[in-house]
């Protein structure tokens, strides 16, 4: 019966209806902390259907909300109805990517999207258009796309950005559908422009940025096409030389950076360096927690990694060799222990961290020694952050952890220190 619910679930969310796979949900053996959060996804999911019906949200917003709620609702299916074995747990273990009907498809063709070996280690291109005049005003000329070309060129060096910017100052573009076609035309990955109100007679300065994706070169990544700031006021034009209202914009040119990363042809291991290294950059500069960016680089660089291991422990054919896998995989378990230091209430990570950690305790070939020092790491850094506003959820991934941990243990002799317990 278990097994029928959880098929039903991910049926539902296949078919992008999380409120059904919700409903399926409740009704299964939950813990108190399990049923608190299927109440809150039940909340989630009504408020974000509220939102696109009186188009408080853009359809693009919506889309990446969606995708963030069905992780979440996938991963406590897992939860609420864990796989038998340790090994089925191995098969299951790209069970995040399931992003609703429109993103699975992706999903499938994901070897079809992502090329380890065949594209070239080309700079990502990012065109800068003049910023348009939205009321008239005795100023002719502003220097708002200059101060944004500046900010980059200096990122460029002191990130080590494989970043090409490129300006075209004979013309100026009115809409999103213009910039993505003068982008098409010119070769570029990113378009990025701008309109600004200025009154002559006041200090300030009301601006809004703006951005077209032209090459989805991975749709998982890029699930937003177009983005506007709005209009907001500045006190000073050099506040975008220090980056005001580029956040967003940023997000997707580090992404843009992270995806190519892992396309050139250096191997996995090389790739994936340069991607979290990229990604460790971005989280470093606005030294704050982005849960966007978070599932950006979970998506980007996880998936095809994740697809290629699930090839290699169903013994099917793999372009990688599976050690080289794991391996990868350990750069990411890295990472999350890293991101998790600044950011102990991110779910998605704690999650991860948890998922990646019971992988490479259940791969095969993994010593006693090795898998009883992976067990004790892991454990110490879920417990390192652990407070009260993330316990639940915590010891919930502490469970799971020590119940692998115990059916391998059992099939070994112990060589955990005597002093040491699974709770």
């Amino acid at each position: 019966m278990e097994k029928d619910s959880k098929a039903l679930i991910f049926e539902f969310i296949k078919d992008g209806d999380l409120v059904s796979a919700l409903q399926v949900l409740k009704g299964g053996k939950l813990t108190k902390r399990q049923k608190r959060q299927v109440a809150l996804y039940f909340q989630s999911v009504e408020s974000l259907q509220m939102r696109i019906s009186r188009l408080t949200i853009s359809p693009d917003e919506h889309l990446r909300e969606k995708h963030q709620l069905t992780i979440l609702i996938k991963d406590l299916a897992d939860e609420v109805y864990p796989s038998a074995s340790v090994s089925e747990k191995r098969e299951l273990r790209h069970r995040w990517l399931f992003l609703g009907a429109l993103a699975l498809a992706i999903v499938l063709l994901l070897a079809g999207i992502y090329h380890y070996s065949t594209l070239p280690p080309e700079a990502v291109k990012v065109l800068i258009l003049p910023f348009n005049p939205i009321k008239n005003c005795t100023i002719e000329e502003t220097s708002y796309e200059q101060q944004i070309i500046n900010r980059y060129k200096t990122l460029i060096k002191e990130d080590s950005l494989n970043l090409n910017i490129e300006t075209f100052s004979g013309q100026c573009v009115q809409s999103e559908e213009e910039a993505h076609l003068l982008g098409l035309d010119k070769g570029v990955d990113l378009v990025i422009w701008g309109d600004y109100n200025e009154d002559c007679d006041k200090d300030g300065y009301e601006l809004a940025i703006k951005y077209s994706v032209v090459n989805k070169i991975n749709k998982i990544c890029f699930t937003k096409d177009f983005g506007d700031t709005k209009i907001q006021k500045i006190e000073r034009i050099y506040d975008l030389g220090n980056g005001a209202l580029q956040e967003d914009v940023d997000r997707v040119i580090y992404t843009f950076l992270i995806t190519k990363a892992l396309m050139i042809n250096d191997g996995p291991i090389a790739n994936m360096l340069k991607a979290s290294g990229i990604f460790r950059k971005y989280l470093k500069r606005y030294n704050k927690c982005n849960e966007n960016m978070m599932t950006d680089f979970l998506l980007c660089a996880y998936g095809p990694i994740s697809t290629e291991v699930d090839k290699a422990v169903k013994n099917q054919s793999s372009k990688i060799p599976f050690q080289i896998l794991i391996q990868t995989e350990g750069m990411i378990y890295s990472m999350l222990k890293d991101y998790l230091k600044t950011c102990p209430n991110s779910e998605i990570a704690i999650k991860h961290f948890s998922l990646t950690s019971i992988t490479l305790l259940s791969t095969k070939g993994m010593t006693p020694a090795n898998s009883a020092s992976m067990y004790l790491n892991s454990k110490s850094t879920l417990l390192g952050i652990r407070k009260e506003t993330n316990q639940s959820l915590i010891d919930e991934e502490i469970s799971r952890l020590d119940s692998v941990f115990h059916q391998i243990n059992q099939k070994q002799p112990s060589i955990l220190p005597s002093n040491t317990t699974l709770k």
